[in-house]
């Protein structure tokens, strides 16, 4: 088995320390930052988010998942945040007010940095206006909305009235994504955009600003 396969490994088998060493190895050997993500840590965490999607596993084995991918990750965010003068985009990530999970907001966040985008990371249990307030701050583009929890997904669509009510709705494009979120629920509570994993919202935010430059409207 190589290298990026044991990583993928102990990610799903929940074994920080392990995949922390592992990773660091990996960059010792290679220095790719983007092939170890990408064929290594996120295989294992979304291969672990499947089945709880699926409600094959349970909460602890997920958390432990969760802990080994940022065990990982650490090593790798100092290569993988890009700093450039001309970003693909600007993008505020958070997990919704009620919700104090991170994993999929972390996920989100890791993938948006690795494809080029300025992250503004609101945190987890965040208020409808504090995604839009740090929207305004940083000029965004993009509000990305993170859920796990069923009990919490309906708070998402404060945020989406919140801008209404505050004159700011078209001006940014808002995605939201998350176990218990669909697309009939994105559609339902106005969203633009809706996505399964980080990696299908990091190739979404870069048709979104695709989208921008051409002039259209956002979900249109």
């Amino acid at each position: 088995m190589c290298l990026i396969d044991k990583i993928s490994e102990m990610v799903r088998g929940g074994r920080a320390p392990e995949t922390q060493r592992l990773v660091r190895e990996a960059l010792e050997a290679s220095g790719d930052a983007g092939e170890i993500l990408e064929k290594g840590l996120l295989p294992g965490i979304l291969a672990i988010s499947e089945r709880f999607r699926g409600k094959d596993f349970f909460v602890p084995e997920t958390l432990l998942a969760a802990r080994a991918f940022k065990f990982g990750l650490a090593e790798l965010k100092p290569r993988l945040e890009k700093q450039e003068e001309n970003p693909a985009g600007r993008v505020v990530v958070g997990t919704i007010e009620g919700d104090v999970h991170d994993i999929g907001k972390d996920l989100v966040s890791t993938m948006m940095r690795a494809s080029g985008f300025l992250v503004e990371d609101v945190g987890s249990d965040a208020p409808a206006d504090l995604f839009i307030d740090r929207a305004e701050a940083v000029q965004a583009d993009i509000i990305c909305i993170s859920a796990l929890l069923t009990t919490t997904r309906t708070a998402m669509e404060k945020v989406i009235s919140r801008l209404k009510e505050r004159g700011l709705r078209e001006k940014y494009a808002v995605m939201v994504g998350g176990c218990p979120v669909s697309q009939s629920f994105a559609d339902q509570i106005g969203a633009d955009y809706y996505t399964e994993d980080a990696l299908s919202c990091s190739r979404k935010a870069g048709e979104i600003m695709k989208e921008k430059a051409e002039g259209k409207l956002w979900g249109k």
